[in-house]
């Protein structure tokens, strides 16, 4: 949520907006409710548009954190053929939010060819006028079921690799829909957010990394990984920084 709440809609009432912030960046999205009921975030249009194949795995995860909030919160997954849905809606474990960051993880297996993913975060607050903050969406396939070459090719290229002392990391997309692209050290803390889009055309891709981290500090000689996340899926590489 570094540059917008694109690809994001409130339901039963709440309100969303960007606030300073985030898990390894600056923004992060807070969520408010307006009442006691239920209320969350919607993904709009759904991230996953299309399964593969049955038995593609999926995984979702997100982070909360709240100052206040002494709710539950959770992610749910449904899957949706048209305006049918297949099989029951899926949960990830329910953490009550607090000042520091939490994960919710959740793994949903497709029950049929061509259906889209509805990703939901649902909050059931104890007190009117909740709210909590989220970060680190991410939507990833783990297995594309009985298409095994269902996995995207992103054709990632970094160049020049090493980069000396900045680099360009090329990727194509065949589908319309939010990406994003972080870099991490070895410890996997992410040490730069080079792409947050809550819409991004098909076509070739790319984004320049400077070989500095959030805070525009030189990164240290090492080995850093990237990851890509996409409409189609996710796709990993590393690169190796040399001072």
């Amino acid at each position: 949520f570094e540059t917008s709440t694109s690809g994001w809609v409130a339901n039963a009432g709440g309100t969303i907006q960007r606030v300073a912030g985030g898990l390894d960046g600056s923004f992060s999205l807070e969520v408010r409710g307006s009442g006691t009921g239920k209320f969350g975030l919607n993904d709009s249009p759904n991230w996953i548009s299309e399964t593969p194949a049955a038995g593609a795995v999926y995984r979702f995860t997100a982070w909360v954190r709240s100052d206040s909030a002494g709710g539950v919160a959770e992610l749910q997954v449904r899957e949706y053929m048209r305006t049918s849905q297949k099989g029951t809606t899926t949960y990830s474990n329910a953490v009550t939010p607090a000042p520091g960051w939490q994960m919710m993880s959740v793994d949903y297996v497709a029950r049929v060819a061509g259906s889209t993913l509805d990703l939901q975060v649902e909050d059931d607050p104890i007190a009117a006028g909740e709210a909590f903050q989220i970060d680190n969406i991410s939507a990833s396939i783990l297995a594309g079921g009985s298409s095994p070459d269902a996995a995207p090719d992103l054709a990632a290229v970094v160049a020049p690799n090493p980069p000396n002392p900045g680099a360009t990391l090329a990727f194509t997309t065949s589908r319309d829909g939010p990406a994003h692209v972080r870099v991490y050290d070895l410890a996997g803390r992410c040490v730069k957010i080079l792409l947050e889009a809550g819409s991004l055309l098909p076509g070739r891709h790319a984004v320049r990394f400077d070989g500095r981290d959030a805070s525009g500090r030189r990164l240290p000689s090492g080995v850093y990984f990237y990851r890509i996340e996409v409409r189609e899926g996710s796709a990993e590489g590393r690169f190796v920084l040399m001072r």
